[in-house]
């Protein structure tokens, strides 16, 4: 079937309709900013199979609804940084690599590479940002 996705904001009762049209076995798994400003939503048209697999990534204002497409590949479970001001994700690399991708809170590239791990079924998502303000750096298990 074909089938949308709304948000509601349950303090306020206002919701907006975010994506529509989305067919098949779709799935979205998301997550709210620590600033509770934004929601990411990771969009996976054929549903989900394992951790590994990517979906569309959403950057969504809270406030008017407004969906933006941040990337086309991204791996579940993307983390905000703790003062909401970035977002960090896995997505498919060159060669089957492991990539990371790191996009401001409007969805501008900060930092992109691929790092040396071969991406494979099961494989975790980016796990926390560090405390440290002067170089924000990610963990991932």
């Amino acid at each position: 079937g074909v089938w949308g996705l709304e948000l509601l904001n349950v303090k306020t009762g206002v919701h907006h309709r975010l994506l529509e049209s989305l067919a098949g076995e779709s799935a979205v798994l998301g997550t709210i900013s620590p600033d509770e400003q934004q929601a990411t939503l990771v969009v996976f048209l054929d549903g989900i199979q394992s951790s590994s697999e990517s979906g569309s990534l959403y950057l969504v204002s809270l406030e008017s609804g407004d969906a933006q497409l941040v990337h086309e590949a991204a791996v579940p479970y993307p983390v905000w940084s703790q003062d909401s001001s970035a977002l960090a994700f896995m997505r498919p690399g060159a060669n089957n690599l492991l990539g990371v991708q790191v996009v401001s809170a409007s969805g501008t590239t900060i930092g992109d590479t691929d790092i040396p791990i071969e991406m494979r079924t099961g494989m975790r998502s980016i796990y926390m940002w560090s405390n440290c303000d002067a170089n924000p750096t990610w963990e991932w298990r």
